[in-house]
């Protein structure tokens, strides 16, 4: 079954601040004041990590129901590496996303090691947010309006 999944973003008069919404939650999107924005809340790319670390630590919650493994706690720290430089260059053909993504796992539970190792592999290989960024997804422009 195919689910279109949607979210709007607008900009806000304040500096270099968002509102993304999705259904009835709305999350303010800003930039640090290094970048000329307020720090009130986390920058795109930071909200892009969350995401994949929140897809994974919802999704092993559904999967260790469904396979009986137990934890108590997990807790993903995700980080990427970005090319200052090329975020702020001018040039046609540069490359200004993330250059590598890690994703960390602490996780409390009394399971032996190598299910702990399966269960990372499951989360990851399931996981539709590290699916999408893994593949070539594309990004279309559909259109536009002017008001």
């Amino acid at each position: 079954m195919k689910l279109t999944i949607k979210s709007s973003v607008k900009s806000l008069p304040e500096s270099f601040q968002a509102e993304a919404s999705a259904g009835k939650h709305v999350v303010r999107i800003d930039e640090p004041e290094s970048n000329g924005g307020t720090d009130t809340g986390m920058n795109p790319v930071e909200l892009m990590l969350s995401g994949l670390g929140a897809c994974q630590v919802l999704g092993a919650k559904l999967f260790a129901q469904a396979i009986g493994f137990k934890f108590e706690e997990i807790t993903v720290e995700v980080e990427g590496d970005a090319d200052t430089d090329a975020l702020m260059s001018e040039e046609d053909g540069v490359y200004r996303g993330l250059n590598e993504i890690r994703c960390y796992y602490h996780i409390k539970t009394d399971e032996p090691e190598e299910k702990v190792q399966q269960f990372i592999k499951l989360i990851d290989a399931r996981c539709p947010v590290s699916e999408t960024l893994k593949n070539e997804v594309k990004v279309i422009q559909t259109g536009y309006e002017i008001h």
